[in-house]
């Protein structure tokens, strides 16, 4: 650290000399935290064409209308509304300038955001990325008009990483670990669903012996009264109750629900041979 000069009485500068004078520092106050409570209202979009807009966001991430007049309308999820659409025929895509990135949707739990990315397979609704960002999982895709939406949830706040994850950047959203939750929810809300009840005096032990002949391959959940079994083609739900052995049969085609249907049956008739077991399906509904 160099010395500062003091000027002498004849104009010359000298070396300054003695003690630094002691300098009292306080810290700055803590910025004041954002409430829990606080939330954002419903994001304000313009778009080229109200219907068509409307139309997609209904039918890709499954919003509801709560108003819809000759220039605008108003969607969310039957309670809330999280979207307003502005049209102006002549508006364009923003391109790459300075301007809105995406918008969010946060969706409450992950089994919420597994069911709108396998709304998103289901109605073949093109996707830009998937990130994990430690503290969220994210989906990204553009709208009708380009504008960017990311689809998150969030982990708890006890499992966020140490400064967020900032010093590293987001990793590829790892969709293995998906595979049970994607498999509960796929077809209930979009597929196709038969169902079987099988007589036994043996349910429990059935259900287990099928859950475990297939969980050496699939991530397969079970206990002595459920079981779900996630093929890649569909999945299957299993339920001991009093004298029966239920199965439902989901996919989200015929083709892969006739396949789930004849796994799940093969096998159970073959492993119940002795107890002469048969399973019989009923209904291809949605």
């Amino acid at each position: 650290m160099h010395r500062r000069k003091a000027p002498m009485a004849d104009g010359r500068w000298r070396p300054e000399t003695g003690v630094m004078p002691l300098i009292e520092t306080t810290q700055p106050p803590a910025s004041p935290a954002l409430p829990n409570t606080l939330r954002l209202g419903a994001v304000h979009l313009t778009v080229a064409d109200l219907d068509r807009s409307v139309a997609w966001y209904q039918r890709s991430l499954g919003l509801h209308v709560h108003g819809h007049e000759i220039a605008h309308a108003e969607l969310g999820d039957g309670i809330e509304t999280v979207l307003v659409l502005h049209e102006d025929p002549p508006a364009r895509a923003a391109g790459r300038h300075a301007g809105l990135y995406h918008y969010a949707l946060l969706y409450a739990t992950r089994e919420e955001l597994a069911r709108a990315a396998v709304r998103l397979a289901a109605t073949r609704t093109p996707i830009q990325g998937a990130s994990d960002h430690g503290t969220h999982e994210a989906i990204y895709l553009p709208d009708a008009d380009g504008n960017g939406i990311e689809l998150a949830w969030d982990r708890d706040r006890d499992a966020w990483p140490a400064g967020l994850g900032y010093d590293r950047g987001p990793g590829p959203l790892d969709f293995d670990p998906w595979g049970a939750a994607i498999a509960i929810v796929s077809t209930a809300a979009t597929g196709l669903r038969s169902t079987a009840s099988v007589g036994t005096d043996k349910p429990s032990p059935y259900l287990k012996q099928l859950a475990k002949h297939f969980r050496h391959k699939l991530d397969v959940r079970f206990d002595d009264h459920e079981a779900v079994i996630p093929f890649s083609f569909g999945h299957a739900q299993l339920r001991a109750g009093e004298g029966e052995l239920r199965l439902e049969a989901f996919a989200q085609t015929p083709a892969g629900l006739t396949r789930v249907q004849q796994v799940v049956a093969s096998h159970l008739e073959r492993f119940g041979r002795r107890d002469e077991l048969v399973v019989s399906w009923t209904g291809a509904d949605r």
